[in-house]
């Protein structure tokens, strides 16, 4: 006995949508702008906790617990997206005579390194947030000692429960994130004579 089943296939191809990629690329709206004076700022790529290195979006829905969304992604991962905004952030503030990053090999007078330990959209509170936490860390740049550490931490809330929410919430935080990371920067390069 054979049975035809019609207008049906087996192999028919499942269509697939690619994922949603979205950027980070918020900078503070307003800097405060000083003298410019001759210092020089080395801008170190920022490290990334191993959990969020990647260009997958995490999120929670149960504590202690990170998953990640499947149809929605960043363009690159965070250290690539915050580098380059960073660099920005501190150059629109007009306060260092030269703002260089990695890899260079003259003088500088400060080294500012960061680290992104945490960037994900959190539905286990009501309305849900972005949590975006930063820390910084100055150091001198001929003695290599360190002045001081500082973390930034911004919850940022959702508009809408959904990726784009996030997306839409995490530029916002990062935007005070930077404007933080500036007045840090700023404030602790004057206190100490290179």
């Amino acid at each position: 006995m054979m049975f035809v089943l019609e207008g049906c296939s087996f192999m028919a191809p499942v269509k697939i949508e690619p994922p949603k990629t979205y950027t980070i690329n918020a900078l503070p709206p307003c800097l405060p702008s000083s003298h410019l004076n001759k210092m020089a700022l080395l801008v170190l790529e920022p490290e990334t906790r191993a959990l969020y290195n990647t260009t997958k979006m995490a999120y929670t829905i149960q504590p202690y617990q990170v998953s990640f969304f499947n149809y929605n992604q960043w363009s690159e991962s965070p250290s690539q997206m915050f580098h380059p905004l960073i660099i920005k952030a501190l150059q629109n503030t007009h306060h260092f005579k030269g703002i260089v990053m990695p890899p260079y090999f003259g003088s500088y007078d400060y080294a500012l390194s960061t680290q992104i330990l945490q960037l994900e959209q959190d539905f286990t509170v009501n309305p849900p947030l972005l949590r975006l936490e930063v820390r910084a860390q100055l150091s001198h740049g001929l003695s290599h000692q360190i002045m001081r550490t500082e973390e930034f931490c911004i919850e940022e809330p959702l508009l809408q429960k959904t990726p784009y929410g996030g997306v839409v919430a995490a530029n916002k935080a990062t935007a005070k994130v930077l404007q933080k990371l500036t007045e840090f920067t700023r404030s602790h390069a004057r206190q100490v004579s290179p």
